[in-house]
């Protein structure tokens, strides 16, 4: 029978597997098939006379024994050989053990680890490391592992409701644990995903610490007091994974981003509320490239959990969900290490076609030491070349006789030269096949040594621009410089056609004047009307070019139409530049701002935010004092309420504590002057000047913005009056239940307020 998940730990294993000792088992088996039931031969007469050589002999007659016994129909036990042979040790013992496991299992029982843990407690660590590898490998057997011996509670189905979740459609499901679509009913029936598991895990713990774009977070973990189940309960971001999505066949024949984006609308439609943004971004690139984008931004996922000492430990394609917004995010950090809330000793885990050399290695070995952060970044490697390529790298090793004998095969086959990428796959451009080779070396110290190289690498794969941290060969480096450079290169030539011209200036300076004018002339309307589409950077790109074309002009400084177009085009450049500088510091002021909004709903009362907001608000205000115009009307609409927000928030914390009277009404006066709904404004002041005069519930009040009905529910909830602000919290989710900053209020105040 297959040998699944011995662990070759002592001189007693190695010997009873070693060439040797077959020819002692040949002789018993047999002896074993010449007698009848009740004579059968007794294994002692087979061991050698040196005592020292007696153990593996014993170990490999006793494992040959047991499955005579069983296929004969005698359902002896492990326990039948301890009693008997009490000289074996206990490695011996465990892989009797393990060969009573399998041979259950063939016959056609479930059997389950806790069983054997009871019945062996003295063997208990050995063996949950055997279990852990053969729940991982798989025999096709048993589907119950890790799972108590009592009776299991049923998973709820779809329709049911259960601790306040209204199960709507099951999204997926695994031996333990079912995901599904559902109603949070407490929280304005908002959509959810919730998964359900029968057994707790560190993965609540491990979420909770990252915060990050293309990782999917967590609302909430609990334990259902009816039924013992543990409820997961995170945000619903779509239903398709990069899996679901690789299985599509017109994703097989992909040429551009577009193509896989038509594949995804298939599987989910998008509709108005999702992001364009990264839509158009990844439908515009070449199939390779736009995979690129996305290794990027998983790359830039794994930079921050790897920054908080979590490694997920099992990257694969059906853990990468794809939003409708066309974005990767992370998910199911079920395995995954975080030294902050781990327990002692190795964590085991992982799927085995994605696992790094050294993680193969320490799965065998059962120590997870050597295992860092730079095997998520060989299993990340592997997932990109399925995706480039539609097949994984590395086949899984068959015909070995044990578990550990195909985890040391499958690391070794890893250490081999990786086939070209593009011999198959000329499409793929040589420098996105320089990332993912540096991902698969099996030296880690030739690996990318961080996520956020990688992530960098990634991204400039995506910009047609140079790798930092890999090497890409020469001939594709100089292909790509030209055509990155096409532009600068081509105003070369043009203006070395100039000047040709130029040096008969005598006889034609007035038509070149005017050839030189006409262009200048319509770079610049192409740079302005750049610059009319918020398109900033190509603008500049136009007006460099102006002044460019202008300075190596013959004759520049003395033709007063070619130095007013210099002039005019150094005007705008400046203003250019200016809007350039303005979008990076809202970019940081937005970030900034929703720093802001995350500590206050994690710690309501963290004086570190008022601080922050101090801070903060001067720079954007200086900042747009007199330049708000130069932005598009979405962004001045979104800076414009992100500043009222902070602004309330801030007035809001000052009233609460008793702050400065007079800073108070300066705040107070100077947002009551802007335009937009004042209702919270208006109750604010009137809380201000009467403590007494407190917000009322919604019918009270009028509010029709979600925005207006998030202060409000913030004011009540600083009142004191938490059922009053949970109605205009819920009110805000019916107005717009993906408005930003809402989400953590309304789990707070409702775990305040109770059921």
């Amino acid at each position: 029978m297959a040998e699944i998940g011995q662990v070759p730990s002592t001189k007693t294993w190695d010997g009873a597997a070693s060439p040797g000792v077959a020819g002692r088992v040949g002789r018993f088996e047999a002896a074993w098939k010449a007698s009848r039931k009740g004579h059968r031969p007794d294994p002692r007469a087979f061991l050698p006379e040196e005592q020292l050589d007696r153990p593996p002999v014993l170990l490999a007659v006793l494992r040959s024994e047991i499955g005579l016994r069983w296929d004969g129909g005698e359902r002896v036990t492990a326990e039948h050989y301890r009693d008997r042979y009490p000289e074996l040790d206990p490695e011996s013992l465990k892989e009797l053990i393990y060969e009573e496991f399998c041979l259950r299992e063939e016959a056609g029982d479930a059997p389950v680890p806790l069983e054997y843990e009871e019945r062996f407690p003295e063997l208990a660590d050995r063996l949950r490391r055997v279990f852990d590898i053969h729940d991982l490998i798989g025999s096709g057997g048993s589907a119950a592992f890790r799972v108590s011996s009592t009776p299991e509670v049923a998973f709820p189905e779809s329709g049911q409701t259960t601790a306040g979740f209204r199960l709507l459609e099951e999204l997926g499901r695994g031996a333990f644990a079912r995901v599904f679509l559902a109603e949070e009913r407490q929280l304005a029936d908002r959509p959810v995903a919730l998964k359900v598991s029968r057994t707790g895990s560190r993965e609540p713990q491990t979420l909770a610490r990252l915060q990050h774009t293309h990782i999917v977070p967590v609302h909430s973990s609990r334990t259902d007091p009816a039924t013992g189940l543990h409820l997961l309960c995170m945000p619903f971001f779509g239903r398709v994974t990069l899996e679901q999505l690789l299985a599509q066949d017109s994703v097989k024949k992909a040429r551009t981003g577009a193509d896989v984006l038509a594949a995804l609308n298939m599987l989910e439609p998008s509709s108005p509320r999702d992001s364009m943004i990264a839509r158009s971004v990844f439908a515009s690139l070449p199939f390779a490239r736009a995979i690129a984008w996305w290794g990027a931004r998983m790359a830039e996922a794994l930079a921050h959990a790897h920054e908080r000492g979590v490694l997920h430990r099992d990257i694969k394609p059906s853990n990468v969900l794809v939003t409708a917004d066309g974005l990767p995010m992370l998910l199911d950090f079920n395995l995954a290490r975080d030294p902050k809330a781990e327990a002692v000793g190795p964590s085991l885990g992982g799927t085995l076609a994605y696992m790094a050399p050294e993680h193969l290695e320490a799965l065998a070995e059962g120590n997870d030491d050597r295992v860092d952060h730079r095997a998520d970044i060989f299993s990340l490697g592997v997932l990109l070349y399925e995706v480039l390529t539609g097949r994984r790298p590395f086949a899984i090793p068959t015909g070995a006789s044990s578990v550990v004998e195909a985890l040391y095969r499958a690391a070794e086959d890893r250490r081999h030269a990786l086939p070209a990428i593009r011999d198959t796959h000329p499409e793929v451009p040589a420098a996105m096949e320089a990332v993912v080779l540096k991902c698969l070396r099996h030296d880690v110290s030739h690996r990318y040594q961080d996520a956020a190289s990688l992530a960098a690498d990634l991204q400039a794969v995506a910009d047609d621009g140079p790798l930092l941290h890999a090497r890409e060969p020469l001939v594709s480096r100089t292909i790509r410089w030209s055509r990155r450079r096409r532009w600068p290169i081509a105003l070369v030539g043009l203006l070395g056609v100039a000047s040709i011209f130029l040096t008969n200036a005598i006889v034609r300076a007035r038509d070149d004047q005017v050839r030189a004018v006409t262009l200048m002339s319509r770079w610049i309307e192409e740079g302005n009307g750049e610059a009319r589409a918020g398109r900033w950077r190509e603008a500049a790109g136009k007006f460099i070019d102006v002044t460019q074309l202008a300075t190596n002009t013959v004759d520049f400084a003395s033709q007063t139409p070619l130095v007013a177009k210099r002039d005019h085009a150094l005007a705008r450049l400046k203003d250019v530049n200016l809007a350039i500088e303005i979008e990076r510091r809202i970019d940081s002021f937005l970030a900034e701002a929703e720093q802001i909004r995350v500590r206050l709903g994690v710690a309501r009362d963290d004086p570190s935010v008022a601080s922050r907001i101090d801070s903060l608000l001067p720079l954007i205000l200086s900042a747009l004092a007199s330049d708000l115009d130069r932005l598009l009307p979405k962004t001045r609409l979104r800076v414009a309420r992100e500043v009222d927000e902070l602004l309330f928030i801030r007035a809001l914390i000052a009233v609460k504590r008793g702050g400065d009277r007079v800073k108070i009404r300066q705040i107070l006066q100077f947002a009551g002057s802007r335009d937009g709904e004042r209702k919270p404004w208006q109750a604010l002041a009137s809380w201000f000047d009467d403590p007494s005069r407190l917000v009322g519930p919604p019918e009270s009040e009028e509010a029709s913005t979600a925005g207006s009905c998030l202060l409000l529910g913030l004011l009540a909830e600083s009142q004191g009056r938490r059922e009053i602000s949970l109605s205009w919290l819920k009110r805000a989710s019916r107005l717009d239940p993906d408005f930003p900053g809402l989400a953590m209020p309304l789990v707070r105040v409702s775990a305040l307020s109770g059921p």
